[in-house]
């Protein structure tokens, strides 16, 4: 249990309760996921976690590129009714290539945004000292 300011009176109240006992302001508790990145370890998982999302969709990315490429080429010199299989697997390929890149980028765009959140609220703390 830790004290916080109503923002309303300015006064100490329990992060607690619904309203400030001084003046009756309603407190809205805000419990935010990002929150958790406030304890380091959690930050460090959360970074660690990022990496290997990173890592899977560069494995994904490479993979489908490599599979749709061989596909194309046999495409090539298969006949016209081993065609629709190669087409099939094309498209496969297309989609595992393409779900790489959305989570190289969301891994991307998650880990900056927590370093980002994480170092802007540690200035505001020092700030605030």
């Amino acid at each position: 249990m830790a004290l916080i300011k109503c923002p309303e009176c300015g006064k100490d109240v329990s992060d607690t309760a619904k309203m400030c006992p001084h003046c009756g302001y309603k407190i809205k508790i805000r419990k935010s996921i990002l929150l958790l990145l406030d304890d380091t370890m959690n930050f460090v998982i959360s970074e660690i976690l990022n990496i290997v999302l990173i890592i899977v969709g560069i494995f994904m990315f490479n993979k489908g590129k490599e599979e749709m490429l061989f596909w194309v080429q046999a495409k090539r010199e298969l006949g016209v009714e081993d065609a629709m299989y190669c087409i099939k697997n094309i498209s496969k390929y297309t989609l595992m290539k393409n779900t790489g890149i959305v989570l190289i980028c969301v891994g991307i765009i998650a880990a900056i945004s927590f370093a980002i959140y994480k170092f802007s609220s540690k200035n505001e703390e020092s700030d605030k000292a």
